[in-house]
C-alpha cells in the first residue's frame, strides 16, 4: 500500500502523525530547512523520533531542502555528519552541492530530490535516477495521466506525490516573488507568501487574490496513485497545527482501507483548508474547474450550508456541538471578503440540524456558515520524554583461550567452569549493551578456544563487555570535509546573463542569441506537454559551430550525450549555490564550460571548478504556473482562446505584467 507521509514541525506533531497512522514523517532540522518558520527539531529530537520509529518500523525523512552558500559549506557538513549517524530513512536536498556531499562522505543516506529541483517530465526522473536519487518528490503540476507515464517509464525509482494541503502559484523551486519583492528567499526558507496577497487587475479594474491557489485535496484519488505504483503519498503543512496532522494522516488511511471517513474528514476541514481542489490531477479535462480562490484566501474550513432566521436562533441544517467556532464571509470596500467569526451556542440539537444562540454580530437569513474549528477536537499531547536513539549493530564476539573479543579489541577474560548452557549465558549479557550508544541487533558468537563449554563470573563478564562497549561506541569515524575538485581560476566565458534573455522578458531564449562569436540558446525550465521540446529547439542548430546551450532544470543535464558537438553551461535555473555543485554538474556532464552564480547572490567563495558570472541583476519572473492567469484569476472562459496574453497588474503602486502562453503564466515586475 502507498506510504502515507505526514509533515512535522516539531517532536509533538510527529509523534502525533505517527500514532495517527502515518508511515512515515519528514521535518527540518533548525538550519537548512525549507520552513524556517516551523519550530523544527533539534538534534535531541531527531534521535528521540529515531527510537520510536525504529521500533514501530515507520520511517523519518529529513528535509535538507534548501540552498547553501560556499561560506556555510562547513556547518552544512557538520549537520550531514549529526544527521548520518541517526540511520534516517531518506534525506530531501534541493541543492546539488549538498548532494555530492552525501554521496561522497554518507553513501549509506538515501538520497530524496526535494520539489525544489521542479523535476516534471520523466527526462527529469531518469536523471535524478543516474544521480544516485533514491526517490524523487514530483512537481504538483503534474496531471494523473503525466504522474502515469513518469511511473511507468522510470520503475526503478521511488516516486513521490502530494496528496492534500497547500498549493504554491509558481512552480516549487522556480519561485522568486518572496526574494524580488521583499528580500527574503523562499530557497533558503523564508518565502513571505505574496501568491496570499491582493493586487489590483487594471483591465477589470478589480482587487482580487489572483494567485491564492486552492488547496489541494485529491482525497479518493489516493487510489489512483497507489493502484499505478506511486510509493509515496505527501500532505503538506509543517507550519500547521496537531489537529491537522493527525485528522489528514488518519482520513487517508480511512480511504485506503474502506473505512467510513465522514467524521474525520470534518475534523480535517475544520482543523485548516482553505476553499479545495484536486489540483492539476484532471489538467484541462474541466474548463470550469478554476483552481484559485480570488476573493478569500484563508482557512474556510466546514460549509454548513445556509442560516435560517428563527426569531433569536440560527437553525443549521448540520449538527454544531458547544465551541465549535463558525464563520461568515462578508465582503469588504474592496470587494474582498473579510471572515468574521464568533462561538457556537448551540440550543438544540437534532436529526434536522441545530439551533444556534444569534451571536451578537447580526447574521441575515441565507448566509452561508462555516465551521472552521471543533471545539470537541483536540489531539491529546504526547509525552516528550522519551529514550535517544541507539543505533542497531551486528556484533561478532570471538572466545579465545584468554579473553573475548569483538571487532579488533580484546579483553581479557579466563573461564572460571565449564558449562554447556554457556552460550545462553554470554549471549544474555552481551545481548544488553548498558550504557554503550548502540543497541544489539544480532549477536554471533564463534568459540575459538580449546575449551568446549567456556563459563566466567556473570558481573566480571558485564565488566567485559561494558569496556568493550565502550571501544566500540568511542571507534566513530570522524569526517572532515574538505573540497576535492577541479580547481580554476579563469576568468568568466559567458557573456552577461541579461543579454541571453528574450523580447518579452523571459529570462531565456531557445531562438538563439549571437554574441561574440557564439550562438547562445538558453532553454526554458519547464516543458509541460512537450515531450520532444528540447529536440524541436535543438535540431534546428544541428551541424552548426560555436552553439552553446544554457541548461535551467536537471532533466537537460545529460542532452550532450545527444549532442555532443555543443557546449553546455549552467543557466540561471540550475541554481548554482556553491563549489560542490558545480562540480558535481561537472562530472556528469564534461561539455559544461561554466555557469552563472545562484541569481540571489552577487558574490562567491574560491576555490571554484570554474569562474561562475554574477547574474542577480538579471530580470526574472515572481511566478512561472500552470495555472492560467486568464482563465483561473480573471475567471474567462477557455473558449476561443488565442493562447496569448498579456494582463497589467498593481500591487503597492507597483506594476507587474501577467504573460500568458498556451496557458502557462509569467508574472514579472514593469519596468
Amino acid at each position: 500500500m502507498i506510504e502515507i507521509s505526514s509533515p512535522a514541525g516539531n517532536l509533538e506533531s510527529a509523534l502525533i502523525a505517527l500514532r495517527s497512522g502515518a508511515d512515515s514523517v519528514y521535518f527540518g532540522l533548525k538550519d537548512f530547512s525549507a520552513r524556517k518558520g516551523a519550530e523544527n527539531f533539534s538534534i535531541e529530537d531527531l534521535s528521540k523520533l529515531k527510537e520510536q520509529t525504529a521500533r514501530q518500523h515507520k520511517k523519518i525523512y529529513v528535509a535538507f531542502n534548501t540552498l547553501v552558500d560556499d561560506r556555510d559549506l562547513d556547518k552544512a557538513f557538520r549537520l550531514l555528519n549529526e544527521i548520518y549517524r541517526y540511520d534516517v530513512d531518506g534525506i530531501i536536498v534541493q541543492d546539488l552541492g549538498i548532494a555530492r556531499l552525501i554521496k561522497r562522505y554518507f553513501p549509506e543516506m538515501p538520497l530524496h530530490a526535494s520539489t525544489q529541483l521542479a523535476v516534471h517530465t520523466s527526462e527529469g526522473v531518469k536523471t535524478l535516477r543516474r544521480l544516485g536519487f533514491k526517490r524523487a518528490v514530483l512537481s504538483r503540476e503534474l496531471s494523473l495521466d503525466e504522474i502515469k507515464k513518469i511511473r511507468e517509464e522510470n520503475p526503478d525509482i521511488e516516486l513521490k506525490c502530494f496528496i492534500q494541503g497547500a498549493m504554491c502559484y509558481g512552480v516549487s523551486g522556480l519561485c522568486m516573488a518572496s526574494h524580488i519583492i521583499t528580500g527574503r528567499s523562499a530557497n533558503e526558507g523564508e518565502c513571505a507568501q505574496i501568491c496570499r496577497t491582493y493586487f489590483t487587475d487594471d483591465e477589470k479594474g478589480i482587487t482580487l487574490y489572483p494567485f491564492s491557489m486552492k488547496d489541494l485535496a485529491i482525497e479518493d484519488y489516493i487510489k489512483e496513485l497507489d493502484r499505478i505504483g506511486i510509493d509515496s503519498a505527501k500532505i503538506e503543512g509543517r507550519m500547521k497545527g496537531n489537529n491537522y496532522i493527525a485528522s489528514t494522516a488518519m482520513y487517508y488511511k480511512a480511504i485506503l482501507n474502506n473505512e467510513d471517513r465522514d467524521e474525520l474528514r470534518k475534523r480535517a476541514l475544520s482543523s485548516f483548508k482553505r476553499e479545495s481542489s484536486i489540483g492539476f490531477l484532471n489538467y484541462k479535462t474541466k474548463s470550469d474547474d478554476r483552481k484559485v480562490s480570488t476573493e478569500y484566501s484563508g482557512h474556510i474550513g466546514e460549509c454548513l450550508g445556509v442560516a435560517e432566521i428563527r426569531g433569536e436562533f440560527l437553525s443549521l441544517s448540520k449538527r454544531v456541538d458547544p465551541y465549535d467556532v463558525l464563520m461568515v464571509l462578508r465582503k469588504t470596500k474592496n470587494g474582498l471578503l473579510e471572515p468574521i467569526k464568533f462561538p457556537a451556542i448551540p440550543i438544540k440539537t437534532g436529526r434536522d440540524g441545530t439551533l444556534v444562540k444569534m451571536p451578537d454580530i447580526q447574521i441575515e437569513d441565507g448566509e452561508t456558515i462555516y465551521r472552521v474549528a471543533m471545539g470537541s477536537y483536540s489531539e491529546k499531547k504526547s509525552s516528550l520524554n522519551l529514550p535517544l536513539y541507539r543505533k542497531r549493530k551486528n556484533i561478532l564476539l570471538e572466545i579465545e583461550n584468554n579473553g573475548i573479543k569483538i571487532d579488533r579489541f580484546f579483553e581479557k577474560a579466563i573461564p572460571t567452569s565449564s558449562n554447556e548452557n554457556w552460550e545462553m549465558e554470554i549471549r544474555r549479557v552481551f545481548e544488553r549493551s548498558g550504557e554503550a550508544d548502540f543497541s544489539v541487533r544480532k549477536l554471533d558468537i564463534i568459540n575459538k578456544s580449546s575449551i568446549e563449554f567456556p563459563s566466567y563470573n556473570r558481573d566480571e563478564l558485564k565488566e567485559v563487555r561494558n569496556r568493550l562497549y565502550k571501544r566500540l561506541s568511542e571507534n566513530k569515524e570522524t569526517k572532515e570535509y574538505s573540497y576535492e575538485g577541479k580547481i580554476s581560476d579563469e576568468a568568466p566565458t559567458l557573456p552577461k546573463r541579461s543579454l541571453l534573455s528574450s523580447k518579452n522578458g523571459l529570462p531565456w531564449n531557445e531562438e538563439g542569441v549571437f554574441i561574440d562569436g557564439y550562438t547562445y540558446i538558453s532553454l526554458s525550465p519547464i516543458s509541460f506537454k512537450r515531450e520532444n521540446h528540447y529536440d524541436d529547439v535543438l535540431r534546428k542548430f544541428k551541424g552548426q559551430k560555436n552553439i552553446r546551450v544554457g541548461i535551467n532544470n536537471i532533466d537537460a543535464l545529460f542532452l550532450y550525450e545527444k549532442y555532443p558537438e555543443f557546449e553546455y553551461f549552467a543557466d540561471i535555473y540550475l541554481y548554482l549555490p556553491n563549489r560542490e555543485a558545480a562540480m558535481f554538474l561537472l562530472e556528469h556532464n564534461p561539455r559544461i564550460i561554466g555557469g552563472y552564480l545562484w541569481c540571489e547572490r552577487n558574490s562567491f567563495d574560491k576555490p571554484w571548478p570554474f569562474t561562475p558570472m554574477v547574474s542577480n541583476k538579471v530580470s526574472l519572473p515572481l511566478f512561472i504556473s500552470r495555472s492560467c492567469y486568464r482563465h483561473d484569476s480573471l475567471g474567462y472562459d477557455c473558449k476561443d482562446c488565442k493562447k496569448d496574453y498579456e494582463f497589467n497588474l498593481t500591487q503597492q503602486k507597483n506594476r507587474y505584467r501577467a504573460l500568458v502562453k498556451d496557458c502557462i503564466t509569467y508574472i514579472l515586475k514593469s519596468k
